[in-house]
């Protein structure tokens, strides 16, 4: 199935990445949503921009994140950093009319990587916001309003 199928829970918006609490972070916390999403959340960096992804999937040694397509779409490299490692970027895809990209890289490092979920939101749902805004790693809970706000 094609990565852009399969993100229906991943909500993409400018400078954060949403997730859906339903099996991803059920029943937590928000210091222990905060704690998982710092495993998979990762930091963008290219010449002229930073931004925020997700690790979403591993096969072998090669990783796959999710970001916002205008973090890596001027010409050049670009790297992903987690924690004090910074990796090149091997292959960015676009998705077609979408602000949205897929990024890989290889590490042999084991990292986790979130777990999409495909059941759909409810008006008032918790979902939580993570990412590098300004280079610092943040979390924020907000409500989930409706399709057409998000």
């Amino acid at each position: 199935m094609s990565f852009f199928w399969k993100i229906s829970a991943v909500l993409i918006s400018v400078g954060a990445i949403a997730l859906s609490p339903g099996v991803i972070m059920a029943q937590l916390s928000s210091e222990s949503a905060c704690t998982r999403a710092e495993g998979f959340t990762v930091l963008i960096r290219g010449a002229n921009s930073t931004g925020s992804g997700i690790l979403y999937q591993r096969q072998g040694n090669t990783y796959s994140v999710i970001t916002n397509y205008h973090v890596v779409k001027d010409p050049g490299s670009y790297e992903i950093q987690i924690g004090n490692k910074r990796y090149g970027v091997e292959s960015a895809k676009r998705a077609r009319g979408l602000d949205l990209a897929m990024l890989q890289f290889s590490s042999s490092q084991n990292y986790s990587v979130a777990r999409l979920n495909n059941s759909p939101l409810s008006v008032g749902q918790e979902v939580y916001a993570a990412g590098y805004p300004g280079n610092q790693p943040v979390l924020e809970t907000y409500n989930y309003r409706d399709r057409k706000s998000v």
